[in-house]
């Protein structure tokens, strides 16, 4: 199961996982990289959605970089660059777990990705085919 394969993978890199089911269904998830740390609401309102939210969190932690806090509040466009990154990072993570248990980078869109990341998942997975 993808959560089980993200656990493992938070548990080796010493990243800290709270589950929350107290959260409003619309408050999203947050990671911390300073701190190494992911507040998931497992509370979502769209609940397909949610393998690919915690790969999101984890991506934060496993690519991002500290200093992107700041370009984060700084402007959009700061803001943009950083959830980008942390969408690439979880499609990553995502053909890693594909391709760990054999299955078809075409099941990829069986994992909550949303529509409007279509053209990412596209160039994510022609670049993880040819590598």
């Amino acid at each position: 199961m993808f959560m089980d394969f993200l656990l493992r993978k938070c548990k080796e890199t010493d990243i800290r996982v709270i589950f929350e089911d107290r959260l409003s269904p619309d408050t999203p998830s947050c990671a911390s990289i300073a701190n190494r740390c992911i507040v998931f609401n497992t509370n979502w309102h769209r609940q397909t959605e949610l393998p690919f939210q915690f790969a999101h969190e984890v991506a934060h932690i496993l690519y991002g970089d500290e200093t992107d806090l700041f370009f984060y509040h700084a402007n959009f466009n700061g803001h943009s660059k950083i959830e980008h990154q942390a969408n690439s990072g979880a499609i990553r993570l995502l053909l890693e777990y594909l391709e760990n248990n054999d299955i078809p980078t075409s099941a990829i869109s069986n994992f909550g990705i949303p529509n409007s990341l279509e053209s990412l998942v596209e160039e994510e997975v022609e670049r993880y085919e040819t590598e």
